[in-house]
């Protein structure tokens, strides 16, 4: 059962739709395309997308999970797409965004 249509998706939403792009995905990398600073709690919401059917498999390096890969993305896709949401693109850091920046209009100083 869905929710109904929402302007901004919650904290698992948001995860799945960067886990949906496919592939191992960091931990760093989750952390800058969800705007989530709180990365130790990242299992928190992996385990709410386990209950509604996701299978993610956690990449390590010995002990240390290095990131994540959503392994059945076709079966989950409908949890975000009913709620009207588009994937979103993973952002390795905040110079892919291609941001310009903003001219600012010069002040005319008025001579009296």
């Amino acid at each position: 059962m869905s929710r109904t249509k929402s302007k901004t998706p919650i904290r698992w939403e948001r995860l799945l739709l960067v886990l949906l792009n496919g592939g191992p995905i960091s931990k760093e990398d989750i952390a800058v395309s969800m705007n989530y600073k709180l990365i130790n709690r990242i299992s928190a919401e992996i385990w709410q997308l386990k209950e509604r059917g996701a299978e993610i498999k956690q990449h390590r390096k010995g002990k240390t999970v290095w990131g994540y890969a959503l392994l059945n993305p076709q079966d989950v896709r409908h949890l975000v797409e009913d709620r009207g949401f588009t994937v979103f693109p993973v952002i390795k850091n905040l110079n892919d965004l291609n941001a310009q920046t903003a001219q600012v209009a010069e002040k005319e100083t008025a001579t009296q």
